[in-house]
């Protein structure tokens, strides 16, 4: 039985074919230049010319007028409890968590070594702890504990569960 040789389609054969390259005008320097349909949005020929008129009044004036009504503290988003995709209490643990850092920041110090809170390497360096392992939406539940602290804490608390 004889194997059937695959034929690879270039250019405009193959079904892919997006349409090749666009000549466009550059709005900078008036100038013509041709750029892959991919990159249709390219309004500049080159950087070097985007650069010198990017500040220009009325390229200011375009994106200014572009812009508004666009970002999302002028949409109608609902938030929090008005949000179709709140679940209350029964949030997960992650979730939990981002919602702290996100209503109540950071914790500002450690409430057992007291070493105050930074960012080290990108990453707050003060955890929120959890007090009785109830995952609540309440803030008086979490403390701000260090990453020592808080594997001490949550040891001896998984021990005393034990014991107990």
């Amino acid at each position: 039985m004889a194997r059937k040789r695959h034929i690879f389609k270039t250019g405009e054969q193959n079904p892919r074919w997006s349409g090749g390259s666009v000549d466009l005008i550059c709005q900078g320097c008036q100038v013509g230049f041709t750029r892959n349909v991919m990159k249709r949005k390219a309004k500049f020929c080159s950087i070097a010319c985007s650069v010198r008129n990017l500040h220009r009044p009325e390229i200011i004036a375009k994106r200014a007028a572009t812009a508004t009504g666009t970002t999302r503290e002028n949409t109608n988003h609902k938030k929090g409890e008005d949000s179709p995709n709140w679940v209350g209490d029964k949030i997960s643990y992650l979730g939990l968590h981002i919602w702290l850092v996100k209503n109540f920041g950071n914790p500002k110090e450690c409430v057992d070594c007291h070493k105050s809170g930074e960012k080290v390497k990108g990453m707050w360096n003060i955890h929120w702890s959890n007090k009785r392992g109830l995952y609540i939406r309440d803030v008086k539940q979490f403390e701000g504990r260090c990453p020592s602290c808080h594997k001490i804490y949550d040891l001896v608390k998984i021990e005393q569960q034990y014991v107990t």
